[in-house]
């Protein structure tokens, strides 16, 4: 497939180099990029066999998480919470007697909160495929056809 469907798997590649420079400047625009290896991690990698073309993203497996939320219900890992806090970072406000909290108590506070409220998705990547693919919809239709097209004479000259 893949010397029949060049004009397509141009297009699937550029695609994917979009994808991932859009889905890293919505990471920076959301200020979701608190460590960075979510941003380092996006990849994409494209796949091909005699029947499919493909293209995958290669990401940090917490990208879920940026993406769909999490639920209220679970108190959520407490060292995950307290390291994001140290990377961020989190500025504390004072409680009713003007104290600080500690980190311990900090990370207790929003430990608690998400597991009482859940934390909302931001679907930063599905907007993005959106969006490279508004950009690039006629190109790859066009390309596709064309290499239809191709694939087509190709195999009516066979059999002759």
């Amino acid at each position: 497939m893949k010397n029949n469907f060049k004009n397509t798997i141009e297009v699937l590649n550029s695609f994917g180099r979009l994808l991932v420079e859009e889905y890293k400047d919505s990471l920076i625009r959301n200020e979701v990029n608190a460590s960075d290896k979510l941003f380092k991690s996006v990849k994409y990698l494209f796949k091909s066999d005699n029947r499919y073309l493909e293209i995958d993203l290669e990401l940090e497996n917490y990208y879920w998480y940026v993406e769909n939320g999490r639920k209220a219900g679970k108190f959520p890992p407490i060292q995950k919470i307290e390291d994001w806090i140290k990377i961020k970072p989190v500025l504390p406000y004072r409680d009713k007697n003007g104290k600080l909290p500690t980190l311990n108590q900090l990370t207790y506070l929003i430990g608690r909160k998400i597991k009482e409220k859940g934390i909302q998705g931001k679907h930063l990547l599905q907007k993005s495929v959106d969006e490279i693919y508004k950009e690039i919809e006629d190109r790859l239709v066009d390309a596709l056809a064309e290499d239809l097209h191709k694939a087509v004479e190709i195999e009516l000259l066979s059999l002759r």
